[in-house]
């Protein structure tokens, strides 16, 4: 009974007990990739865009166009695209280029906002990094997206969530 608590509830458990901390910001990517550019078109065809379609589509495409890996990978999504293979920032690069270039087709710039954050995690205020030796695990790459109409601001870890189902996380 309680897995079954924690497998329905698993997002809010997850913000509950884990949270993120901005430690920096990564550069913008352009997306160049005709081939993405295409799959992009495609999936925002007939939707009214404003800040949440456009983490919802970001998102989306990111877990179906990418999957985990702890080898080396490319972090630019114009080469994920063809390889397929991304760590947590090719995640977060790859969703962050999505969005700016829905942002700018549909010329939200002035209303919406995105970045793609370096983090850390902390488990009830501990810092996981700290328990591991390996520089893979220095720190995690996460996104948001603020609605400079309304204040509101998603955050949003498309690698978690395309393992745990877990789309939107608790962050600082």
């Amino acid at each position: 009974m309680i897995i079954l608590i924690l497998v329905v509830f698993r997002g809010p458990v997850y913000r509950l007990f884990i949270n993120y901390k901005n430690i920096g910001t990564r550069e913008k990517i352009e997306i160049t990739n005709q081939e993405l550019i295409k799959l992009i078109n495609a999936k925002s065809a007939n939707r009214h865009i404003d800040a949440e379609a456009v983490a919802d589509i970001a998102n989306q495409m990111a877990k179906d166009e990418l999957s985990f890996t702890w080898g080396n990978a490319s972090n630019n999504p114009n080469e994920l695209i063809i390889s397929h293979k991304a760590n947590c920032i090719g995640y977060s690069a790859t969703f962050n280029s999505i969005a700016n270039y829905l942002i700018a087709k549909n010329g939200l710039e002035s209303e919406i906002q995105t970045r793609h954050i370096i983090g850390k995690l902390y488990f009830w205020g501990i810092d996981v990094h700290q328990l591991f030796s390996n520089p893979f695990f220095k720190d995690h790459d996460f996104n948001q997206i603020r609605d400079l109409k309304t204040g509101k601001t998603i955050s949003i870890d498309p690698s978690i969530g395309d393992y745990l189902w877990i789309d939107e996380v608790s962050a600082e």
